[in-house]
């Protein structure tokens, strides 16, 4: 008895985004922008904990850099589950449906 394969939605999706991780994870078609932004964020937290960190545990509090991590692992959280979640596709409609929308708005 052979197995039939059950074809996922995201493997008929009509868009041009990426699906990763069996359609768990998606980008955009080119994550430019993202990877960017991620390096940006990554070499700012990298410049803060080695320059300023030091200064503010042995003179502030050491409390001061924990909350810098924090905040800095907060924003890599949020970028990543941003960067990588379903925003929530509507699909697009067919021609007919088109084509009433647009007469019923004239």
């Amino acid at each position: 008895m052979a197995s039939r394969r059950v074809t996922r939605k995201w493997e008929v999706f009509a868009g041009r985004n990426r699906f990763w991780c069996d359609g768990r994870l998606m980008t955009a078609p080119h994550p430019g922008v993202f990877l960017l932004t991620l390096a940006l964020i990554c070499g700012t937290c990298a410049l803060h904990f080695a320059f300023d960190c030091p200064f503010l545990a042995a003179r502030v509090s050491p409390a001061v850099p924990a909350a810098g991590a924090a905040l800095c692992a907060l924003t890599l959280a949020a970028l990543l589950r941003t960067a990588l979640s379903d925003p929530g596709i509507i699909p697009r409609a067919a021609a007919a449906e088109a084509a009433a929308l647009e007469a019923a708005e004239a």
